[in-house]
């Protein structure tokens, strides 16, 4: 287990602290799983406590449990996971951390991580949390941590920049929040886009899901880009653009480069003519959460979908709470 590329690779990646630590435990075969309590000689059932057909060790339990190989097929992520009789769990993520890339390496440590939340809340409390909400719950945990991190880093700087709560656009204008959902690891993102008025009132929403690799800052212009045609398109011609990364509402506000992102910006630039007056700006992410619903929401949904005049109803209480 002194292989030093591995470890640099593991603590280098940005995840919480605890996600960390729990790979490290299981790198380690600390994994207090049915079979290792056995082997300290504790008196437990070795069968895994959900699927009953095999002895629950790390790789079992994380990896090849009919639950966890549901969930790597959810995520786009089972074409990694291979493993042979004789190896143990460190063998197995050594071999797909050397493999990897560094994002399906950050997928990879929080998938384990909530599989193994699931599976001790099966254990200990008998609550069957699904497929879908193993996935759901990890990718939130891991964007509540970033946002948490870009928060305090932004005021460390002393940059008191964006709002923390939502307000509402100068009279005449319309005020579009739009934003991106990505899924470490896999080819998908999710977007989402909300047209409120100078009362707050809900006028249009959309979402949808597009294939493809994406970086999140990509993935966050495609989102504006997206909303500046659709919100052109409707004829609205005082705008507010309001996105909580900062990266793209610099580079619409006067950066330039030559990569796919600063392509997409320039797309949104030149949509911008269109327009009579138009602002972009910077907010935080509790201040943009009808928008993040929508992204996330896109996911699930796998295909495009919009509103006009009535708000659907998985977002209508955050659009209430952003009035408050």
């Amino acid at each position: 287990m002194l292989n030093v590329s591995f470890w640099r690779k593991l603590w280098s990646l940005k995840l919480p602290g605890k996600i960390l630590h729990f790979i490290w435990r299981v790198c380690r075969l600390c994994l207090p799983t049915a079979v290792d309590l056995r082997n300290r000689h504790v008196n437990v059932e070795t069968m895994c406590s959900w699927c009953h057909n095999q002895e629950e060790n790390g790789i079992h339990v994380l990896f090849d449990c009919v639950f966890a190989r549901a969930v790597w097929e959810a995520v786009g992520l089972s074409d990694l996971i291979q493993f042979k009789p004789d190896e143990n769990v460190f063998d197995v993520f050594l071999r797909i951390f050397t493999q990897c890339t560094r994002s399906q390496a950050v997928a990879m440590s929080l998938f384990c991580w909530q599989i193994w939340n699931r599976r001790n809340k099966w254990l200990w409390e008998h609550i069957n949390i699904s497929v879908y909400g193993t996935k759901a719950t990890a990718i939130r945990m891991l964007e509540d941590w970033k946002s948490a991190q870009q928060e305090e880093s932004t005021r460390r700087r002393g940059q008191n920049v964006g709002s923390k709560v939502w307000q509402k656009p100068i009279m005449g204008w319309v005020k579009i929040n739009t934003d991106a959902a990505v899924i470490p690891g896999t080819h998908q993102i999710g977007t989402g886009a909300v047209i409120r008025d100078e009362d707050g009132r809900f006028l249009h929403a959309r979402c949808m899901d597009i294939a493809g690799e994406w970086s999140v800052k990509e993935a966050e212009a495609r989102s504006l880009r997206d909303a500046v045609g659709w919100t052109v398109a409707m004829g609205f011609i005082k705008c507010i653009f309001e996105l909580d990364s900062k990266i793209v509402v610099d580079a619409c506000n006067g950066g330039s480069g030559r990569s796919n992102f600063y392509a997409i910006i320039a797309e949104c630039v030149e949509d911008f003519k269109h327009l009579d007056e138009v602002r972009v700006q910077f907010t935080f992410k509790s201040a943009n959460v009808v928008a993040h619903t929508l992204a996330r929401a896109s996911i699930s949904m796998s295909c495009f979908h919009e509103w006009q005049g009535n708000a659907p109803e998985f977002i209508s209480d955050v659009l209430s709470f952003d009035l408050i």
